[in-house]
């Protein structure tokens, strides 16, 4: 159930993270990891269309970070529309159960603590296209779930992928609803000092994060959220 809850939960960390100038500003000159392929897409008529790769892991900061979960999330903007963000299930998978297996078998943290050229080269046999990536463990996506949506037994559910397949999209969609707006919320703000990057990194630039996060949290009607399990 947390599990895509948490899909969400990293975008709007990442954003989050962005507007405070962490780890994405220190890294600002950093390119595409391996492997990646350009995922910003004008649809026309004021339409954009931005594509990343969420990765989520049991413990960033350990010895060999076990692999939970990969999506592909889609940020899709039009003049006058709620923002659209979708969020499709790569790994784990039954049916992909071959591509699943690459994936598992490839990731590995380099040694600048980003996912190894290998496993980007796996997620590519997908053929999907994306332009930056959000790296994030349990912790991180447990204290924002919370911050989010308020006090829950959430811990249980964030180590299990593809158990709670229901609860899971009333999860990200309850979290779609009130990430929009988020800038009328009067919330104490989230604190990320000790979760940067020990438990969240991107590469994404502070400027995109930022402009992508306003986007969504600005919006006045809430976004819609398109979510699609692995089968």
């Amino acid at each position: 159930m947390k599990n895509i809850a948490l899909l969400l939960i990293i975008l709007l960390i990442f954003f989050a993270c962005a507007a405070l100038g962490f780890q994405i500003a220190n890294r600002s000159d950093l390119g595409p990891p391996a492997g990646q392929i350009e995922g910003t897409v004008n649809v026309g008529n004021g339409g954009e269309q931005h594509n990343l790769v969420f990765v989520q892991v049991d413990q960033l900061d350990g010895q060999g970070p076990a692999l939970k979960s990969v999506w592909f999330v889609s940020l899709f903007y039009m003049e006058g529309n709620p923002p659209t963000v979708t969020f499709a299930q790569i790994y784990p998978s039954k049916t992909q159960s071959t591509i699943a297996d690459s994936i598992r078998k490839s990731f590995a943290l380099d040694a600048k603590g980003e996912p190894s050229k290998a496993f980007w080269q796996a997620v590519s046999a997908l053929k999907i296209k994306w332009e930056g990536y959000l790296l994030i463990d349990n912790l991180t996506m447990l204290r924002f779930l919370e911050w989010v949506n308020g006090p829950g037994n959430f811990g249980p559910v964030l180590d299990d992928v593809s158990a709670y397949p229901a609860e899971s999209k009333q999860i990200i969609e309850q979290t779609c609803r009130l990430v929009s707006g988020l800038d009328n919320r009067k919330t104490e703000d989230f604190v990320w000092g000790d979760l940067v990057p020990a438990h969240f990194r991107t590469n994404l630039r502070m400027e995109t994060a930022l402009a992508y996060w306003k986007r969504v949290t600005s919006s006045a009607v809430a976004a819609r959220c398109e979510v699609v399990l692995a089968p």
